[in-house]
């Protein structure tokens, strides 16, 4: 997969799981695909989301607000 596909597929993925984007992580682009770039996409988002701990938007939807 070329650099460009991945980078807008990690966006993709970021944005519908997370509702992030690539430079809302605070890594810039090169930054990540120094860090994350040999792994698949679906993976680099996860090991990301792991490390900080992130809650998907569907796990949201299962999490009750104090009234």
């Amino acid at each position: 997969m070329q650099r460009e596909d991945f980078v807008v597929l990690v966006n993709n993925i970021l944005q519908e799981k997370y509702s992030l984007t690539i430079s809302d992580t605070g890594y810039s682009i090169s930054e990540w695909l120094d860090r994350f770039g040999d792994m698949p996409a679906e993976e680099a988002v996860r090991c990301y989301a792991e490390k900080y701990d992130l809650i998907s938007t569907d796990e949201l939807s299962f999490i009750e607000q104090d009234k």
